[in-house]
């Protein structure tokens, strides 16, 4: 994709660069991905033991996306991981950075697989 921006003096700049977009199923890997990447830190508790859980969940929702479930998807990402980072309640994850990103990762991808 080019990109040209020209100013109200006339002057102007144009930029190439690549978008990539992932499907839900690539989103949510990437999401798992990044939850495993956390530093122990960003967990309160047993970060092993909340990472492999939260592993779990992610390999059901494969399952749910496979079969075309996609309200139960929505679900259970919304119910059973944003909701041990959205800042209510007893969170897993408790860095604020990781908890805004993992919220609005979430919420972007609930969002496409809504339209599906």
């Amino acid at each position: 994709m080019i990109v040209t921006v020209t100013d109200d003096d006339g002057g102007s700049g144009s930029a190439s660069f690549t978008v990539h977009v992932a499907d839900a199923a690539e989103a949510k890997h990437d999401l798992a991905g990044y939850i495993a990447a956390l530093p122990d830190s960003a967990f309160k508790g047993q970060a092993a033991q909340r990472k492999n859980a939260l592993d779990n969940m992610f390999r059901a929702l494969d399952k749910k996306l496979e079969t075309g479930a996609y309200q139960g998807f929505i679900q259970d990402l919304r119910n059973n991981v944003r909701s041990k980072a959205d800042g209510i309640g007893e969170d897993w994850i408790t860095d604020p950075i990781a908890q805004q990103d993992i919220r609005q990762k979430i919420d972007d991808i609930t969002a496409y697989v809504a339209t599906l």
